[in-house]
């Protein structure tokens, strides 16, 4: 019989199977903490934040963006930015940004609605998709416009309230199988063609964290945006123990659940889950509802027994699903050396992905799923990939 698992024990379960010697959290968080759910936004408001560096990190700014214009920045507390001006609109969004001299950085982002006729505001969920748009020949088919693209939602049409074509800054966790059976070359290769990934896709603008797993879920780096100190976690890894897949899938979709920006996990594995306390249906729904990207990278083709071929297709099929069912890709190749051909082919993704987000004219909280439908109005013959849904969560 399929077993239930809700979002609260799904989370609760990630979090205790995170190597707890390993694993830290980012060494800097923020929060806005003002203005508060049904307050108005208007000048002379003040936005407060709260701040948090850990010891043996410095803080080298905090600054915040009303509606995409930078207000100020502080580099001590207290951390409270008055408000000159506001841009007429129901919507607003403010957006705080803190960074250490390290390198590393967290945001926090509010969006805020105005209620018609009460004057006052409150927070609502925007609904973000990252869609890859390609021909046949599977080029990717850039300069549309929003007016190009018809959205709905369970069949519903929906207004897209923010569109751009513009790459978005990253938060990306990379997970590599460290398992015994990643020992030599396939380790030596694998720890190349991810260094070279994240040298040619992490910017100043984004940031990401080094994990790999064996039976446990090891975190290498937590979250920076320095690219050497991302390479050097890399080779720090080693090969030992099992594998379990769909426990490392699911505690780094953790780790990212709460982060900002465009929140995707690059996953390379070469054998089928021996080891996980989560099931491949329970796994899939934890992605659903953590809308994390997830590009798969499977090594299963390199060396296969005949006796192992059914378990293979099964492991092959479940990242392929993993993948497709977050809007990302799986890729399966034929030879170790293809592997950095592969870690580009994700960064391209990545970097020609559309920005589309719109608010639900469905106001029911429901917690039921909604299944989205992206296309491109006058081109029918383009390929749309994005994720397919959400569960409205009250």
């Amino acid at each position: 019989m399929k077993r239930i698992i809700t979002f609260a024990s799904a989370t609760a379960l990630a979090a205790a199977l995170l190597f707890s010697a390993a694993a830290q959290e980012s060494p800097v968080t923020v929060e806005i903490i003002k203005p508060e759910e049904g307050q108005r936004l208007i000048p002379e408001s003040e936005i407060e934040l709260e701040v948090f560096v850990s010891q043996g990190h410095e803080l080298a700014e905090v600054e915040v963006f009303v509606d995409g214009v930078s207000i100020g920045s502080r580099k001590a507390a207290p951390f409270v930015f008055p408000l000159a001006q506001v841009v007429p609109g129901s919507v607003h969004r403010i957006r705080a940004v803190a960074r250490t001299t390290g390198g590393n950085q967290a945001v926090d982002t509010l969006v805020l609605r105005e209620d018609a006729g009460s004057g006052y505001t409150v927070r609502v969920e925007l609904i973000t998709l990252y869609a890859s748009i390609t021909d046949a020949e599977g080029n990717y088919v850039r300069g549309l416009t929003q007016d190009d693209f018809a959205l709905e939602e369970d069949g519903r049409p929906q207004e897209i309230a923010f569109f751009t074509s513009e790459a978005t800054p990253l938060t990306g966790a990379l997970l590599m199988d460290v398992s015994s059976s990643m020992i030599g070359e396939r380790m030596v290769r694998a720890q190349s063609a991810a260094s070279d990934l994240v040298r040619t896709l992490i910017k100043k603008e984004d940031q990401a964290m080094v994990l790999g797993f064996d039976h446990r879920l090891l975190m290498y780096q937590p979250l920076t945006n320095d690219v050497e100190t991302l390479v050097r976690s890399i080779y720090m890894m080693g090969p030992n123990g099992g594998t379990a897949l769909y426990d490392a899938v699911a505690g780094t979709a953790r780790k990212l659940f709460k982060l900002k920006g465009k929140r995707v996990i690059v996953v390379l594995s070469d054998g089928d889950d021996t080891d996980s306390r989560f099931s491949f249906d329970e796994v899939l729904d934890y992605l659903q509802k953590t809308s994390v990207l997830v590009y798969s990278v499977g090594l299963q083709t390199l060396t296969v027994a005949q006796t192992q071929q059914h378990e293979t297709q099964s492991t092959m099929r479940q990242l392929r699903t993993m993948a497709e069912i977050s809007g990302g890709q799986a890729y399966f190749p034929s030879f170790i050396s293809h592997l950095p051909g592969i870690y580009g082919a994700i960064g391209r993704d990545l970097r020609s992905q559309y920005t589309i987000a719109y608010y639900s004219n469905n106001k029911v909280r429901d917690g039921k799923w909604r299944e989205i439908t992206l296309k491109v109005r006058s081109r029918p013959d383009l390929v749309v990939r994005h994720r397919k849904g959400y569960y409205a969560t009250p």
